[in-house]
Parts: C-alpha cells; sequence; structure tokens
C-alpha cells in the first residue's frame, strides 16, 4: 500500500489512460448527437460542450434519454482490459484482487448545478458495504480544475470508519451515506483535488468527499466506480455481501465495520 495512500486515505495517480479518455469523452459526444438526430432536435454532429448543453436546455427529456445511454456504453469498460492501469490501483491502495462494487457511473456536470446533481459530503462505504479496503476511483474525462469542479476530499477522515450521521437516521433522509458539513468538519478540511488529463483519483471508501461545484461555461465529465477485494477476510466473513442486490433500498449499516489504516 501506498505511504501517502494509507496515511491520508487518497491518492492522485499519473496513469497510461489518456488514450482510452479520450476516446470515452468522443464517444459521449457522438451519442448525445445521436439521440439528438433521432429526436429532431439537432440534425448536425455535437461538436462543442455549448451544443450538449444547450440540448438540456431546450430539450431536458431527450437529454436524459442520451445520459443513461452513456452509462450503457461499452467503452466506459475499456479502462479495466488496462492491466497496468488495473496494477497501479492495486499496488497504491493494496487490493491484492479486486471486484466491482457495481456499474460503473457516469456523471456528466455542467454550470451551474444543471445535469448530474452536485455530491454533497459523504461516504461511499455506506450505499456498497463492501470488503474494508474497498476503493473509489474517479475519472474524469477532461483536466479538472478549481472553476469547473474539482474533487473536494478531509484528508485522513478515512481512518474514522463509518461515521454515521444521526440527523439523517432520525429523519430517515435517503441516501443516509451523507454527512452535514457540520458533522465532516469535525474530522478535517475539505481540500480541492485538481487533476490533468489522464490522472486518477483513488480513495477509500470510508474518505469524506463531495463534489466540486462547476463554475465554468464547459461539462465536467467523470466516471466513478469501485472495487472490493475479495481477499479480504472480512468481506469473506460477511459472505462477499453485494448491496445492488438488495437494489440499494436501504444504505443502514448493520455490522461494524473493521478499519485498519494504522
Amino acid at each position: 500500500m501506498n505511504k501517502f495512500y494509507k496515511e491520508n486515505g487518497y491518492k492522485k495517480l499519473k496513469t497510461n489512460i489518456k488514450k482510452e479518455v479520450k476516446e470515452i469523452r468522443r464517444e459521449f459526444f457522438k451519442i448525445f448527437s445521436t439521440v439528438s438526430k433521432f429526436k429532431n432536435f439537432k440534425k448536425t454532429e455535437f461538436k462543442t460542450d455549448k451544443d450538449i448543453i444547450n440540448f438540456y436546455k431546450k430539450d431536458k427529456k431527450n437529454w436524459v434519454l442520451a445520459y443513461d445511454l452513456l452509462r450503457n456504453s461499452h467503452l466506459i469498460y475499456s479502462l479495466l482490459a488496462n492491466k497496468n492501469f488495473i496494477e497501479k490501483i492495486k499496488k497504491v491502495s493494496g487490493i491484492k484482487r479486486p471486484v466491482l462494487t457495481s456499474k460503473i457511473l457516469v456523471r456528466v456536470d455542467m454550470p451551474d448545478g444543471k445535469g448530474s446533481s452536485p455530491a454533497l459530503s459523504h461516504q461511499d462505504f455506506c450505499a456498497h458495504q463492501g470488503s474494508s479496503n474497498s476503493i473509489t476511483i474517479w475519472v474524469p474525462l477532461q483536466k479538472v480544475k478549481i472553476k469547473n469542479g474539482a474533487l473536494k476530499v478531509i484528508p485522513k477522515s478515512h481512518k474514522h470508519g463509518f461515521i454515521r450521521d444521526d440527523e439523517n437516521w432520525k429523519k430517515n433522509i435517503i441516501p443516509k451515506n451523507l454527512i452535514s458539513d457540520k458533522l465532516a468538519s469535525k474530522f478535517g478540511n475539505f481540500i480541492d483535488v485538481p487533476t490533468e488529463l489522464g490522472d486518477t483519483l483513488i480513495f477509500s471508501t470510508f474518505s469524506i468527499h463531495k463534489s466540486g461545484i462547476n463554475d465554468s461555461n464547459n461539462i465536467r465529465f467523470s466516471l466513478n466506480f469501485r472495487f472490493n477485494d475479495i481477499e479480504s477476510q472480512d468481506y469473506a466473513d460477511r459472505n462477499f455481501y453485494l448491496n445492488e442486490k438488495t437494489q440499494q433500498k436501504t444504505f443502514d449499516v448493520d455490522f461494524n465495520p473493521i478499519v485498519n489504516f494504522n
């Protein structure tokens, strides 16, 4: 396990996936263009982010149809075929035999919080409840600075394990993995993590994080996928639990996750 990752609960990686990232982004534009064409919005190809933004503003219903198709594009799984990329993730996180916790997620964060809704402060663990060393991989499809929504994370917050916001539980708020900024502040301060094209951000599913707000005029595309470790004993003891089997109807944690990052 990488020393910085073990201490801080996250790590920005320089990777060799720039080619795949560019191809995925181009494919997303083609999908939006195709849906637009067949739904009689615009017959010409979408060339710029502005084309997709205008599609959303003028025909949100069909924009959503295109967005749903992005998540089913075979190209988003091309990253998993890159052995060097997977080996680097394993080396940094300490995961020995990774398996996906669920389908790869796609985010399309447009200006002013449109498109994918900005994620509030939360931990990913509650939603998946996999191995105690489970990780999230965030792959932006373009350069990301603070202005267009760099991810925000609280360093070292992973060492506290699962954090339950009792106010959410009392109010029965779903998803229950949300953590108020007030409670999150007890575990440190959020920092921005800018990335270059081809960079990947890896973090523990116990790390508190949230979306950065896109204040630019362009779109912030990103992929979000998570790995469990099937060579984790605590995960085996719970019969390799997959929360997606219950369709994530509840985010209740019915066990005491064992976390050891010391």
